[in-house]
This record gives structure tokens, C-alpha cells and sequence, in this order.
């Protein structure tokens, strides 16, 4: 009887991780430019850095930083980010909003935190 108890509490958590999912995973399809890169916890933006982030619906991405560009595969998990570039290692980001129009993630470059703030292109 208690491990019937514990799963239908559990069951309307798992369905809105599910659900979260599912939001992530349509509203990241497109092309995404880096409006504000936000740098340490003073929030220093770096000036000069342009970036195109885009999605594909089968799991592949790219970067293009005008001088040089990242591809690989992503895959979205809760509220996090995974990507993995060709020939290197996972890395992860958080989601902390994503709009139809707005993404905002953080990530940990080395020790150092950074907020990168995205415009959806039309």
C-alpha cells in the first residue's frame, strides 16, 4: 500500500518533468543570436562577442562565433542543456527562461559563471 502511495505522488511530478521537456525541446528549435554575455558575479558584459546558436528538431546544433564554429548534438533534460561537440565532451548549461522570442542560460566556464541572454531570429 505505501509504494502505491509513493508512486501517486510521484506520477504528477515525473508528467510535469515530462511536460517541461516537451516545452524545451519545441520552443529551442531556430536560430538564437547572443544579445548580452554576462561574465562573473559582478555581471560584466563581454563586449565584442558575436554568436549564433541554432537548433535543429533531430538534435543537432551549431555555433557560429564569427571566427570559428561548434557542431554537434544536443539533448534537453528538465531545465538543463547538453551538448556535445563533435570529438569533445558533454557540457551542460540551465535554462532559466525560454520564451518564444528569449533564452537565458547559465553555464560554468571553468569556474567562472556566465548568463547568456538570446533573441530568437525571425
Amino acid at each position: 500500500m505505501k509504494k502505491y502511495l509513493i508512486f501517486a505522488l510521484l506520477l504528477p511530478c515525473l508528467l510535469l518533468a515530462c511536460q517541461q521537456d516537451n516545452q524545451y525541446k519545441e520552443k529551442i528549435i531556430g536560430q538564437w543570436q547572443v544579445d548580452k554575455w554576462l561574465v562573473g558575479k559582478e555581471r560584466t558584459e563581454k563586449q565584442s562577442l558575436t554568436a549564433i546558436f541554432n537548433f535543429q528538431p533531430g538534435g543537432q546544433y551549431d555555433v557560429d562565433y564569427t571566427t570559428q564554429k561548434e557542431v554537434g548534438t544536443y539533448r534537453i533534460a528538465g531545465s538543463k542543456l547538453y551538448t556535445t561537440e563533435e570529438g569533445q565532451m558533454e557540457k551542460m548549461v540551465k535554462i532559466t527562461r525560454l520564451t518564444a522570442d528569449t533564452m537565458v542560460f547559465e553555464k560554468n566556464r571553468a569556474g567562472q559563471f556566465e548568463v547568456l541572454i538570446l533573441l530568437k531570429q525571425k
